[in-house]
């Protein structure tokens, strides 16, 4: 059995480097995002969702981490015609191509559990969805809504292996 040690770590983003030390030798969980509303416009959705993950990423590599856990998006894609699954697909793309030696990313379809802020289009889209998860099965189990804390508690679970190489996981084998 491998037992790790997990600390939570407050940061100012916009100064990662400051806190090279926090990412040496260590596996990393990166699951900020926000939304283009929140944000407040697309270049600051931009520096949520983009630039501040690959910044996290490229300091694990740079500081010998083994794992870089990353909850992005389902059909994150950097072709999409849609800005937020183009911005999600690129940061794939970049974190891929890091000397990291085990990337996982998690690509949740809409994540359900207790937030701090109230966001009303995920509640309905949440509402919408519950009379048909029944029928979500096979294929189409991806689009199943995901609880926040079952995708943590694959996370953890998968931290505890030694498997090299690039895993993504999209939402229908987390549910597994």
């Amino acid at each position: 059995m491998i037992i790790r040690e997990f600390k939570t770590k407050i940061i100012d983003f916009n100064r990662m480097e400051d806190h090279f030390n926090e990412f040496k030798d260590k596996d990393v969980f990166w699951c900020l995002g926000t939304t283009r509303k929140k944000a407040g416009s697309k270049e600051a959705f931009q520096r949520v969702d983009y630039e501040y993950p690959l910044s996290a990423a490229q300091l694990t590599a740079r500081e010998g981490g083994k794992k870089f856990f990353l909850v992005s998006a389902m059909e994150a894609d950097k072709d999409s015609p849609f800005f937020y699954n183009r911005v999600k697909g690129n940061l794939e793309e970049d974190i891929k191509s890091l000397p990291i030696p085990s990337i996982y990313i998690f690509r949740p379809s809409l994540l359900i559990g207790d937030r701090e802020e109230f966001r009303f289009g995920e509640k309905m889209a949440e509402w919408l969805f519950k009379p048909l998860n029944p029928l979500l099965r096979g294929k189409m189990l991806k689009y199943k809504p995901i609880k926040a804390q079952k995708v943590a508690k694959v996370m953890t679970s998968l931290a505890q292996k030694e498997v090299k190489g690039i895993h993504i996981l999209e939402s229908d084998s987390m549910q597994k």
